[in-house]
């Protein structure tokens, strides 16, 4: 996947004698999944501060850097003024953009979160590598996380349920779950080829799923279906 900044550019119309340079500018997260066709999200990444301080007329992301750890850091210009900034300013002012740094969660760019009660979220049958592990994402300050593996029609695979799966608390940006009986995915991919991996949230949020895939997760829909 591909992470990418775009710039929005908030002007009017009604712009005489400026050339539409009248406006703030705000900073959206866009990706991609082969970096030529990128989808927006349509939701301010980098929104502006408080008027007055850097960022408070315009911010600009940057930059992604990744120095390793569970962190990623992102850079923006911060800019006092708006786009077109105050033609009468003075010179002995602060300088009118900066550079700010910040962190970001890795792989927390995007998550699911538990709003009121208890959530599970399911994926598509997948053909798990036969010696992958299981990663997890995920917040638990104060509820829990649990982990199912089921076949392919959502049957779930005996020492592989929820009920028989560690509760997961705590902040971890990979974790792996355990079962009382397992601790590795031999037992379920002997079961099934196809596993959809299950997680219910109680008070959480979920990041990210990392596993290794042995083959093209859609191949037998594919081949069932024609395409």
């Amino acid at each position: 996947m591909f992470l990418g900044f775009l710039q929005i550019y908030q002007t009017t119309d009604e712009d005489p004698g400026m050339g539409r340079m009248a406006g703030a500018v705000t900073t959206e997260l866009a990706f991609s999944y082969n970096g030529r066709y990128w989808m927006r999200t349509y939701q301010p990444f980098l929104p502006l501060r408080e008027r007055g301080t850097y960022g408070g007329g315009s911010m600009y992301g940057e930059a992604f850097l990744d120095p390793g750890g569970d962190t990623l850091l992102v850079y923006a210009g911060a800019a006092i003024e708006e786009h077109h900034r105050a033609l009468d300013r003075d010179p002995a002012a602060p300088p009118l953009t900066g550079i700010l740094p910040g962190t970001l969660r890795r792989d927390g760019f995007v998550g699911l979160a538990t709003t009121a009660g208890p959530g599970e979220v399911s994926t598509y049958q997948l053909a798990l590598a036969a010696d992958s592990e299981l990663c997890l994402n995920v917040k638990a300050p104060y509820g829990g996380v649990r982990v199912q593996l089921a076949d392919e029609v959502y049957g779930p695979i005996p020492g592989y349920t929820y009920e028989e799966c560690e509760e997961i608390r705590g902040d971890f940006t990979c974790v792996r779950p355990r079962w009382r009986r397992q601790t590795t995915l031999h037992e379920a991919k002997r079961r099934s080829p196809y596993l959809r991996i299950q997680v219910r949230l109680d008070q959480a949020e979920l990041y990210s799923l990392s596993f290794n895939m042995g083959g093209n997760p859609y191949v037998k829909g594919a081949e069932e279906s024609g395409r």
